[in-house]
């Protein structure tokens, strides 16, 4: 049993089911303002809500979560920023994920704001997704 076979039954024992959203596409339309990504109060058909992000079918997934502690906890990027993250999610290898998805973990939404691969030779075993609240 390789190591992403034994995270994945770690995962299903001891994990926490999470969904994960695959990122589609940024709201789009005539009425979009291309600087902001919010309507445009001059276009002539300017919506009264702002659309929204569109996503992918979810997939249902268990991976290990770790919730933030009070207040912001920051993470450094190999460029040396200070990136503000809620949680992070251990998601097996074999699971698609990418930067801007949202992750829905219990009654939370999340988006992911980056990814760490860890890998045993050829085979991804592990995800690190570090995920910051979505604002409703």
């Amino acid at each position: 049993m390789g190591k992403l076979e034994q995270f994945k039954l770690r995962a299903s024992e001891h994990g926490q089911s999470i969904t994960v959203y695959p990122f589609s596409a940024y709201p789009a339309g005539t009425y979009v303002d291309a600087n902001s990504g919010y309507p445009d109060p001059e276009a002539a058909t300017y919506p009264g809500t702002v659309p929204g992000t569109t996503y992918g079918t979810a997939v249902t997934q268990q991976a290990f979560v770790q919730m933030g502690s009070e207040g912001k906890t920051y993470r450094k990027t190999p460029q040396g920023e200070e990136l503000p993250i809620d949680a992070m999610a251990y998601v097996p290898g074999d699971q698609a994920v990418t930067v801007r998805d949202k992750i829905v973990i219990g009654s939370e939404n999340y988006e992911v704001v980056r990814i760490a691969e860890h890998q045993d030779g050829s085979t991804l075993v592990v995800k690190d997704c570090y995920l910051r609240k979505m604002t409703p």
